[in-house]
Parts: C-alpha cells; structure tokens; sequence
C-alpha cells in the first residue's frame, strides 16, 4: 500500500506578509530603543524586541516556500528593516541554505544597505555566520572589509590568524575596525594594532587604540589619554576613559572642561560616569541654580533618583539631544536626556531624604556604591545610552573578561552577565593607572 504524501498545509500569504512588516518595524523601533534615554534592558526584552522576535518566529516556523517566495526577494530587493529581517529569519531558518545569498547581498549593498544586512549578521546565533564572514573578508574592499570586521567584533570572533595577514597600512576607517576587532585576537596582534593606533593621525584610530588597549591591560593606552588632555584634544573617548579612571583629580579637569566653548555637554555627560561625590555635588549645583535637563541626567546616573520625581514628562516623544559634534569618532552613544522639563523642587526634596546615602569621598552608581557587582546590576537597569561606557569600564577592571556586548540581542546580553558575575574584578576607586602598571 502506498504512503500517503505529506500534506502541506495552505500559507495565508497575507499572514506572513504581515508578519515580514510588523517584524520591520519593530526592528526599526528595537534600533530606536538602543539609543533611548528612558529605557533599559528590561524595557528592552519586555517591548519592541519581544514582539519583533514573535513575528521573526512566525516567518520561520512558516517554511521553506515563505523564504523562497517572500524572504529571499525582500533581501534582494527591498531596503532598510524589511531587508534586516529577511536576512535574519533566513539565517535562523537555514544558513547552510542562505548563508552565501545573504553574503551576497552585504557585498553588493550600499553602505546604508549594508547596516541592516550587517545587523543581521552580527544577531544571528549560528556559529556557521563567522566562516562565511571570513570568507568575505579575504577579498573585501576597505568599506566593506569595514563592515565585515565590525560585525566579527560583535560576535567576538578571534580573528588572530586574519588580523595577522591583513596589511598595517590600512585606509584609517578598515585600520580603526581592524583595531577594534583586535580586541578578541592574540595579545601580539592586539599590542601591534594599538600602538599603530596610538600614533595615527586620524581620531578614529587613536579612539578604537584607546577603547581596546584599556580593555586588554596597555598602560600606554591609559598614558595616550593624559598626553591628549595634556594637549587640550579631549574627545568624548577620552573624557570617559579619564571620569571612570578612578581618579579623583579626573572630577576638576571635567569641570574645567564645562567652561569652554562646546564642551559642556560632553563635559555633564562624563561627570556622571565619574560618579564621584564632587561630580554629584557639581551636577546638584547646576541643576538647581540652572535646571540645566543634561546635569539632572548624569545626577540620576550616580544617584539612582527616579525618572518619574526627576522629570515632568513632557508630551512630545522625540528625546532632546544638547548640541554635540555631529564628527565625533567616538564608539559610545553621545549626550542624549529624556523629553520633559526637570523638577528642581522634586530633586531638593528627595536629595535631602537621601544625602546620608552618599557620604563624601566615595564614588556611586544608580544609587549604590561603585562595586563590581553593583555596576553589573546596573547594566541591567540603567539607560541603554549609558551602557556601552559601563560595560567598557567593566571589561578595563576585568583586564578583557568582563564581555558584554550591549548590541545583542537582551536575553544574551542577560547569559553574558551572568557569566561575568564570577570573574574577579578591581573596584571602582582603584586608578586605572594603578592597575595597568601592575598588570
């Protein structure tokens, strides 16, 4: 007796097409929540990315026909959302199938195309991904060589053997995102490509030299940030590295910095990842005697106060963004407040009930003392704006162990957390300077 054939069931195209288009836009909302000042992690995999993740499901578990009818020419011939998340349901659906295709498309796409393609990549979970990526950038030209090492990065591929034979010499935008991939390579193709950084002219590289070397242990990296403000190039790499140092000189050079011309919001936004009492003294000041909506963001960054007593919501959604360089080379996000108008009243009342909380002298972050353990609870509940600084000063006090990478998606950024919690880290009032001389 014949087997009956398998039965098929019929796909309600108009379902799967409107999975394809909530699925965009909820992935052009999730890259709008990364930059939101008002949301944290929590808000993140409770909102935009759990309901992108559903529909992305929904394509999937739709079959083979939908990624050859629907997905494969969207990653062909649409843009922007619809072709990230086409190209991401293929790779979940079958990479072995699609992986080459979606190659295909990253090679030929603009360089905005290329983001969104890129972005699929760098989320998708097979382990196939990386291969293929290498594959590309054996032959890639500096754009797209670029792009494709960005993407490495982010998966924390170890790219020691590629990085070994790709030429010093680069064009400044493949050498800045060879350096920054570097920072999952061998420790001599690491040392090589920050002190090539170090000495570049071009602000990217010296930026992606700093951000790494301090990650693996170089001193010089650490040594390259004094001479810059030493010689009044403070960018907003720099500022950071300097307010997360431990240093308590670093407090009185940011406030030197407030006074001159462009630099106060730089300025504000570092003196809240210094968290130092004298910081959280200076932004209070300014907060009452100015309102000043930027100090009140950096005050609630050391203090923890509570967005809802800090802040009158106003009824606009758009977040108002201070004036900063639209050229800074900087990998982390720029200085950036909630809408709405600062409650100086508020503040005084509830900074009077919680003085006592933060004695003089100490350094504090989201209410609690800078510890280890109270900065990884933090990456979990602070703005998504603040977490790349965090997260960096972590991997500094972990000597490179400490790897949270705050573009995945949450749930995997929650497993590297959890990881991180049994490393062994050095505490926040230790100077950077200190640990890297002993390293």
């Amino acid at each position: 007796m014949n087997a009956q054939p398998h039965y098929q069931p019929p796909i309600l195209w108009s379902v799967v097409q409107e999975h394809l288009d909530e699925a965009a836009f909820f992935w052009r909302q999730r890259e709008r929540d990364l930059r939101a000042p008002d949301h944290g992690l929590a808000d993140l995999a409770e909102g935009d990315e759990r309901r992108l993740l559903a529909h992305v499901e929904g394509l999937r578990v739709a079959g083979p026909r939908v990624a050859e009818r629907l997905l494969a020419p969207a990653l062909a011939e649409d843009g922007g959302p619809v072709r990230a998340v086409a190209a991401y349901t293929l790779l979940t659906s079958d990479v072995a199938r699609w992986g080459e295709f979606v190659l295909c498309v990253l090679r030929e796409a603009s360089l905005e195309e290329r983001t969104w393609v890129g972005q699929a990549l760098a989320l998708s979970s097979s382990a196939q991904v990386v291969p293929l990526l290498r594959d590309t950038l054996l032959e890639a030209e500096p754009g797209l060589g670029a792009s494709v090492l960005d993407i490495l990065r982010v998966r924390q591929a170890d790219l020691t053997s590629l990085l070994e034979r790709t030429p010093l010499a680069n064009p400044p935008e493949l050498l800045a995102a060879s350096i920054r991939a570097s920072r999952y390579a061998s420790a001599q193709v690491l040392t090589t490509r920050v002190h090539q950084g170090l000495a570049s002219p071009d602000a990217r590289c010296r930026d992606a030299a700093i951000e790494v070397g301090l990650a693996r242990g170089h001193l010089a990296a650490m040594e390259a940030c004094r001479r810059s403000i030493a010689g009044g190039a403070c960018g907003r790499t720099v500022l950071t590295a300097l307010a997360m140092s431990g240093d308590r000189r670093a407090v009185a050079r940011l406030l030197a910095e407030l006074e001159k011309p462009g630099r106060r919001a730089e300025a504000l936004w570092a003196l809240g990842v210094s968290g130092r009492s004298e910081a959280l003294e200076a932004l209070l000041q300014r907060v009452i005697s100015e309102a000043d909506p930027l100090a009140a963001e950096s005050f609630r960054l050391i203090t923890g106060i509570p967005l809802a007593v800090s802040l009158e919501p106003a009824e606009e959604e758009a977040a108002e963004v201070p004036a900063v360089s639209d050229g800074e080379p900087s990998f982390l996000p720029g200085p950036v407040v909630p809408p709405g108008r600062v409650r100086v009243e508020a503040i005084q009342r509830w900074w009077h009930e919680a003085r006592s909380r933060f004695p003089a002298g100490g350094r504090y972050l989201w209410g609690r003392c800078w510890t280890p353990e109270a900065a990884l609870q933090a990456l979990l509940e602070v703005p998504v704006t603040r977490r790349p600084a965090l997260a960096w000063e972590l991997a500094v006090r972990s000597s490179g162990a400490c790897r949270v990478e705050t573009g995945l998606w949450a749930w995997l950024q929650v497993r590297q957390l959890q990881a991180a919690r049994a490393l062994r880290m050095e505490p926040g009032g230790r100077t950077f300077e200190a640990m890297l001389a002993s390293a």
